[in-house]
């Protein structure tokens, strides 16, 4: 088919169906088109730097909290995230302020 032609699905030996390379390269031409990881990525990564602590920028996307962009503390335990990871609006205080203030 021509989803798997263009390595955007990739079929496995077993049958089963895994997501392919070729979405990496949309993903970087989607980020590419608006250049806001040129603003963004050097105060997260300054925030990072000051507190100790990962900074990431979320923006609401179908109900969910969808990362970004992601700093990772050099410090301590962390919790690594990648940039595009979707997680619940949950009761977490990221999730509280992107209710309040990203669904006005």
């Amino acid at each position: 088919n021509s989803l798997e032609r263009m390595h955007y699905v990739i079929r496995r030996e077993n049958g089963s169906y895994s997501l392919g390379p070729r979405l990496l390269y949309l993903g970087k031409l989607y980020e590419q088109s608006f250049h806001l990881a040129n603003i963004v990525q050097p105060e997260l990564h300054a925030l990072a730097a000051a507190t100790g602590e990962s900074a990431s920028w979320y923006v609401i996307e179908e109900g969910q909290r969808l990362c970004l962009f992601r700093a990772e503390s050099s410090e301590g335990l962390r919790e690594t995230r990648l940039a595009g990871s979707s997680l619940p609006l949950d009761n977490s205080a990221i999730g509280q302020v992107l209710r309040h203030w990203g669904l006005h």
